[in-house]
């Protein structure tokens, strides 16, 4: 009797296993009222759902032929060969996060900073600048050569070209240097990015290495930043997301 009780009590959790264990979706596990999207490697329903959810903060779906999947954590379609996604003004189909995601803010006015001598900033230069030679010939300006000037020297002028710069991006933006960036005003190669969703800049830029690039996650397909961190919504066909950590894509 005890044998045949233990062998009904291993039986029960054996199949709660197995339930509970996801199952990798293929072409031929979709139902009838299904179809096999390839490029998420996944099975969706014919038609969509009538009242999709609303997708995320910054994120948008292309009208009529696609809507925001909760479960895939992108824009899916709602039927097979679906055209070319096309975004709304101020929105542009990323391939990375499946989706539309909103433009950069534009930068707006002029962000080239005044040239200055090579030596020193307003008042320095090599032979005192504007107001050089007053106390001092090459080693002059105004308060001091090299490192004096108007404003300080090569370090007074880089201090307020810092400070031009950080205002350049509105409010809760942050400037980050675009990488390989070949203008001669290095100063203008940046972008404005919100580090709380940007999931380029996810947490800081990237560029600065500060933050993360989400989409630089081995074998991912759909990811996000949320507040500031990565999310892995789905891998690419073949893994799965990691449930120890969440963060990593690993063998199905």
């Amino acid at each position: 009797m005890k044998s045949l009780t233990s062998i009904i009590v291993f039986s029960a959790a054996l199949v709660s296993f197995v339930a509970a264990k996801p199952a990798v979706e293929t072409r031929d596990s979709c139902k009838g009222n299904q179809f096999w999207y390839a490029k998420l490697g996944c099975c969706l329903d014919h038609g969509g759902p009538s009242a999709p959810p609303t997708p995320p903060r910054s994120r948008d779906c292309p009208k009529d032929n696609w809507y925001w999947n909760t479960k895939q954590g992108c824009c899916t379609p709602r039927h097979e060969d679906p055209p070319e996604p096309t975004c709304k003004r101020g929105f542009s189909w990323s391939k990375g996060s499946w989706c539309c995601e909103e433009d950069p803010t534009p930068t707006t006015g002029n962000s080239t900073p005044s040239q200055t001598p090579p030596g020193g900033s307003y008042g320095g230069g090599n032979n005192g600048g504007y107001n050089g030679g007053y106390n001092g010939g090459n080693n002059g300006g105004y308060n001091g050569g090299n490192n004096g000037g108007y404003n300080g020297g090569n370090h007074g002028w880089k201090a307020k070209r810092h400070n031009r710069i950080v205002e350049r991006c509105p409010s809760k933006k942050t400037e980050c240097p675009i990488i390989g960036a070949r203008s001669l005003n290095k100063s203008s190669d940046y972008e404005c990015v919100d580090t709380y969703q940007d999931i380029k800049h996810c947490g800081g830029c990237s560029s600065l290495g500060e933050g993360q690039d989400c989409t630089a996650v081995a074998h991912s397909w759909n990811v996000g930043c949320e507040a500031g961190v990565c999310k892995l919504y789905t891998c690419k066909p073949g893994y799965t997301v990691s449930k120890e950590d969440g963060k990593t894509c690993i063998k199905s």
